[in-house]
């Protein structure tokens, strides 16, 4: 599993959309 907290966090859902998206 990935371990996220903080902006990390943000990030990491960030990410996520982007892949969706494309």
């Amino acid at each position: 599993e990935i371990q996220v907290d903080g902006d990390t966090s943000s990030l990491w859902h960030i990410a996520r959309a982007i892949h969706k998206l494309e």
